[in-house]
């Protein structure tokens, strides 16, 4: 009692991140470019990412608050 366990392997976010970037269908409908690729893999850095689905939200929340050049 009183030690903490890490994280289930589906919990752990580099787990998140290999699944996310190895679903080429979700990649392909959300049509997620290279460049947001290399942000979302900094964003995996930053902090805690539990799910793939949160990496999406993530880059609709980019997408919303910058206009393309």
């Amino acid at each position: 009692m009183g030690l903490r366990r890490d994280a289930s392997p589906s919990k752990r976010p580099e787990n998140a991140w290999r699944k996310f970037v190895a679903n080429r269908g979700i990649l392909a409908r959300h049509k997620v470019t290279d460049r947001e690729l290399k942000v979302l893999q900094k964003v995996n850095m930053l902090g805690r990412v539990t799910a793939p689905n949160q990496f999406l939200f993530i880059l609709n929340s980019i997408r919303q608050a910058v206009e393309e050049e």
